[in-house]
């Protein structure tokens, strides 16, 4: 928004999130595991299936999966990766909890 009206912005934002709407959907913001590696970062992974998640749950327990990358150090996120129906509607939640450089202890007291 502060680009749009030509302001200066705060800080800069976590990335561009993707959304590939195919059967299934894929969807993610950050680095890759792949990424992180190549660069060095300590990371740890945290998975769970769409049929563990409330989103999963309304659809109907359908399948798909989200992958949560963070330092395990900080707890701080580092990216979300999804791939399942309306994983798409799911990686903004994470990217603004990375904007903001919060902890993946977000998503356990929220």
């Amino acid at each position: 928004a502060c680009h749009m009206i030509g302001a200066p912005s705060e800080k800069p934002i976590s990335g561009f999130p993707y959304g590939i709407y195919c059967i299934p959907e894929m969807s993610m913001v950050g680095p890759t595991e792949a990424e992180l590696t190549t660069a060095g970062v300590k990371y740890e992974v945290g998975v769970a299936q769409f049929v563990e998640l409330a989103k999963g749950q309304m659809l109907g327990g359908s399948d798909g999966m989200l992958k949560l990358i963070f330092d395990p150090d900080t707890l701080k996120l580092l990216a979300v990766h999804a791939i399942g129906e309306g994983s798409t509607e799911l990686v903004h939640i994470g990217q603004v909890l990375m904007d903001h450089g919060g902890t993946i202890e977000y998503f356990v007291t929220n």
